[in-house]
């Protein structure tokens, strides 16, 4: 088994412009920032506390300017103006020439959570509730993508479970209705420990390349670990799912993660919110234990298979 630690890969430019971020408005905790790049322009949300302690965790888009992250917008207050308490598990994801941000409600415990998208670039839109029958009751991470100009979603990789939209406009202020779409069996190809972590980021019109969670148990805990995935697209609008063998880490130092924890039954979690490929090169962005950020740039080849 092949351990790659993302440490030693740091991307200096936006680790140094987050931190730098973060001090000028005093936020403190900041993790698992979601990365994208639209319009040549690196956009990025983030959780963190407004103050030292705040929970739950806030949420905040920002973009890169002259190498500084422009002022944050505070999407917790902005959603919670609409009506909307909690704004858990932030991500950015590109749709044709747009940028949109999906989240989730949180665990509300035995009531159904609700998953989100919203466009934040280059102009805000509604958040937009998106439904599915014979849902879970806590939905997490859907990986949305546009097939032939239109919207599907990844939901699930054990099995493959691909979703599109059945009714509902993107971009209004409907609530967007899918529906699960026929796909090629991939039925114990993929561990069930393995998840959805980053949104989708497409290499060609029929492959895109994910960062999914690896989630090892022991002794009741579980750990989160990335592993790159190819998604690959075929002309009957199936899918069809590859896991590298390459483990993705931050480093063993945080493995052994002795410190404070928010979750006592996590192990540790190398939690990978952001994935940008651009020809053989690959950005990520991840949460380092729900306590820090880190942005790694390294060669496909190095990962993969």
């Amino acid at each position: 088994m092949k351990f790659v630690s993302l440490a030693q890969h740091g991307e200096s430019q936006l680790q140094q412009a987050l931190v730098q971020l973060s001090k000028d408005h005093g936020f403190t905790n900041v993790f698992n920032p979601s990365l994208s790049l639209a319009g040549g322009t690196w956009h990025l949300a983030f959780r963190a506390e407004s103050f030292t302690g705040e929970k739950p965790f806030r949420a905040f888009y920002t973009h890169l300017v002259d190498g500084r992250f422009s002022d944050p917008l505070d999407l917790t207050d902005f959603l919670r103006e609409r009506g909307l308490a909690q704004v858990a598990d932030p991500k950015l994801v590109k749709l044709d020439d747009e940028l949109f941000f999906t989240f989730n409600t949180g665990n509300l415990g035995k009531v159904n959570n609700t998953i989100f998208l919203m466009r934040i670039w280059p102009t805000m839109g509604s958040p937009q509730k998106c439904e599915v029958s014979d849902r879970q009751t806590v939905e997490k991470n859907w990986a949305f993508f546009k097939r032939d100009g239109n919207l599907c979603a990844l939901y699930s990789l054990s099995p493959v479970v691909q979703l599109k939209l059945a009714s509902g406009l993107l971009g209004s202020e409907d609530v967007l209705f899918f529906e699960r779409a026929g796909n090629v069996d991939d039925s114990g190809t993929i561990s069930q420990s393995i998840s959805i972590g980053s949104q989708l980021s497409f290499a060609s019109p029929e492959m895109a390349y994910m960062v999914v969670h690896d989630k090892p148990r022991f002794l009741g805990k579980r750990g989160y670990i990335g592993r790159l995935a190819q998604v690959q697209f075929d002309q009957e609008g199936g899918i069809s799912v590859r896991v590298a063998q390459t483990r993705l880490i931050h480093s063993i130092l945080k493995m052994l993660h002795f410190g404070k924890r928010h979750n006592p039954n996590i192990l540790w979690a190398f939690y990978f919110s952001g994935l940008v490929a651009e020809g053989d090169n690959l950005t990520l962005s991840f949460g380092v234990n729900d306590l820090e950020f880190f942005f790694s740039q390294l060669k496909l080849d190095q990962i993969w298979p």
